[in-house]
């Protein structure tokens, strides 16, 4: 068996397209005061989605990497009706709260 450091350096370099996508969730963790975690159960129901991004070999499906994008653009539309005054945390609180019960509306 052939041994190629070039082409197991190439399968475990993220991409271009998973590179952005960790910096957009990285922006938007730190907008948010948001944990990884709960970020990754309410995206897309995946409490490890964060290590998935940064560390796995095949990273996510683009049909996941859509679903994330389309949560970190709600939440922004949603907080950015929240009155100025709000809290950092208290945003924070009320998106999740708020997502959940869209979600469990929406049977997902």
């Amino acid at each position: 068996m052939i041994h190629d450091d070039a082409t197991e350096q190439t399968r475990s370099t993220p991409g271009p397209s998973r590179v952005r996508l960790a910096k957009e969730i990285r922006q938007f963790l730190n907008e948010t005061g948001m944990f990884p975690t709960p970020f990754g159960i309410l995206a897309a129901k995946d409490d490890k989605l964060w290590w998935r991004i940064e560390n796995a070999p095949k990273g996510i499906s683009l049909d996941k990497a859509d679903k994330i994008r389309e949560f970190m653009a709600e939440s922004r539309r949603t907080r950015n009706q929240r009155p100025a005054n709000s809290s950092k945390r208290s945003t924070v609180m009320a998106d999740l709260v708020e997502n959940v019960t869209r979600k469990r509306n929406r049977g997902l």
